[in-house]
């Protein structure tokens, strides 16, 4: 099917690279937010159901293929887009992208287990500036077993090839979009005692990067492998039910008390790449956190997960400074109408993957908003601020962004939305500073 579908889309994509200017006038006032692709990758952390998933009507909803005791869900999105600044600078170059995405989730009740496999790829090809071209891959394993109805045995393992996104900040500005492959292993224990539970887990992580050059000079080389690591955790982690709703009533209140703790041991491959050598100083580090809060939903108006802790990372090398902030999550989601949702999205984490020895400490919140204008048919809109900390350099960035969005629900099998982009970054460095404008149609088909 790929075969047959690929010319059409690239002649599609042709097309619509003549008619974007026109199109960009005529539908500016009606554009999505699906402007970043959703991992299929399960999270252990998103507990909360999102309302808007729940109005959307039986008849619209993807029902996934039953055959010989297996769900399969499959989906194929193709897409276009107008990107004015397609490497972030503040020299612009502006291309015209053809994106495919396959998904596919295959699920499997036996007895009282769960197991699920996924697998995502996005393939983008760019008319003019082709070596932007990148193909990115996720794949997944889960299971949840179940012993005597007290006890859980959660276990996951996943593998991500991604490329660096240009508009994160990094060390270097390569000529080319280098891949970040991540491979990720997790199992535990949970013990459920009525409104209480408690679960250990262990995870590993590997992390390996790709080197290249630099964009404004191939001669410079860009490297990224000095932040090859493996990262080794142990997770305690605590829930209790303090209003437990009614079994399978969804507009019940239920709020649930959760706490975790972590411990880590990061090592790295080598030292940081310094003066032509990896003679730097070493990224080894212990790790050490907390996270605690509530996670809520009410009369299926609120949902919602807020939690606040604290994030310590110290350096075996005695020339680097340990980190520490304040860790922030929280994901609200409030029906004010029966049409009406808005939402708060805001968090503080260490982003490790950029280059950078020490890393950044970002710290964004993000207002969302969904408005269903007919049963088919959603408006979206979001307007964020993140600010990133760049530790151990006299650096530090502001970034402003805006998304417009609609998508419109053909039928059961058939979704069509239309995005507009807006982001705007200043940098106490002026050569990193850059404001950016995509425009994205994109056609999904879910079998």
């Amino acid at each position: 099917m790929f075969y047959i579908l690929y010319p059409l889309a690239l002649t599609l994509f042709f097309l619509m690279r003549y008619i974007f200017t026109a199109l960009f006038i005529a539908c500016l006032w009606l554009t999505p937010t699906a402007l970043h692709a959703q991992s299929i990758v399960w999270d252990d952390e998103q507990d909360v159901l999102r309302p808007v998933d729940q109005r959307l009507p039986e008849e619209l909803r993807q029902e996934p293929l039953i055959y010989n005791g297996f769900e399969y869900k499959t989906s194929l999105t193709v897409g276009g887009r107008y990107d004015d600044n397609i490497l972030a600078s503040a020299n612009k170059s502006s291309d015209y992208i053809l994106t495919l995405t396959p998904k596919l989730q295959i699920n499997k009740n036996y007895k009282a287990h769960r197991f699920t496999l996924g697998a995502q790829s996005t393939i983008e090809r760019f008319a003019d500036r082709d070596q932007e071209n990148k193909e990115d891959i996720s794949l997944f394993a889960r299971a949840l077993l179940f012993a005597k109805h007290k006890w859980e045995v959660p276990l996951f393992i996943s593998f991500d090839q991604k490329a660096r996104l240009r508009d994160k900040p990094q060390a270097f500005l390569s000529d080319k979009p280098l891949d970040i492959n991540k491979t990720k292993i997790q199992g535990g224990i949970t013990r459920n005692l009525n409104r209480l539970s408690l679960s250990l887990l262990g995870e590993y992580e590997r992390y390996s990067n790709d080197d290249g050059r630099a964009s404004s000079a191939p001669a410079t080389p860009a490297i990224f492998s000095d932040n090859d690591r493996d990262i080794y955790r142990g997770k305690l982690k605590a829930r209790y039910d303090i209003s437990q709703g009614a079994p399978g009533d969804e507009t019940a209140p239920s709020h649930i008390l959760f706490a975790d703790f972590v411990y880590g041991r990061q090592y790295y491959d080598r030292n940081k790449f310094t003066n032509g050598s990896f003679s730097g100083p070493s990224g080894n580090r212990d790790e050490l956190g907390f996270l605690a809060g509530l996670e809520s939903r009410y009369k299926g108006l609120l949902f919602s997960r807020v939690g606040v802790g604290y994030l310590r990372q110290r350096f075996d090398d005695s020339t680097l400074s340990d980190i520490s902030a304040i860790n922030l999550t929280a994901d609200i989601a409030y029906s004010i109408t029966p049409k009406l949702t808005l939402g708060l999205k805001a968090s503080r984490d260490i982003d490790q993957d950029n280059g950078f020895t020490q890393g950044t400490t970002e710290s964004s919140v993000v207002f969302t908003s969904d408005y269903e204008l007919k049963h088919n048919l959603y408006l979206n809109a979001d307007l964020g601020h993140t600010d990133y900390k760049f530790e151990g350099l006299a650096r530090d960035d502001e970034e402003r962004m805006a998304k417009l969005g609609l998508t419109y629900h053909n039928s059961q099998r058939l979704e069509t939305s239309l995005g507009l982009h807006w982001q705007d970054r200043d940098s106490t460095i002026a050569a990193n500073d850059f404001n950016r404008l995509v425009l994205l149609l994109n056609i999904t088909s879910k079998l």
